[in-house]
């Protein structure tokens, strides 16, 4: 089933630009609502992807040399990688809600996140207690 969503222009300008400027996000009138949240996460995902695949941010001049091909391929990637990396910071934000975080994870969890065909791949760095 779709889900709904009502996006707010002037909401979503003035979260844009409070991201851009590294500025407090103001509450919303009413407190945060589910479709504040949605347009919230929208605007926060529009400025990581601003930022490009990894391999772009890495080295720009090698990245813009790359065959067409080879940059469509990184853009793919980049794009289920990172909603992929995003699910996971809500699996986090879960653990937390839950009062199961402690338990499984440091006050800082670094881990490389991709998917894998239609598997998502969580590689921990730190911060994952066996």
């Amino acid at each position: 089933m779709a889900y709904p969503i009502t996006f707010h222009k002037d909401k979503s300008e003035e979260w844009s630009d409070a991201l851009a400027h590294s500025m407090d996000m103001r509450c919303p009138d009413g407190g945060w609502g589910v479709y504040d949240m949605l347009t919230i996460t929208g605007v926060c995902m529009m400025g990581v992807m601003t930022h490009g695949p990894i391999s772009y941010q890495l080295d720009k001049t090698h990245y813009d040399q790359l065959p067409s091909e080879h940059r469509e391929a990184s853009e793919e990637t980049f794009t289920k990688d990172l909603f992929a990396a995003i699910t996971f910071c809500a699996q986090l934000a879960f653990a937390i809600r839950d009062a199961e975080y402690d338990a499984q994870f440091e006050h800082v969890v670094k881990a490389f996140v991709y998917m894998d065909g239609d598997k998502k791949v969580i590689r921990p760095i730190s911060g994952v207690k066996d």
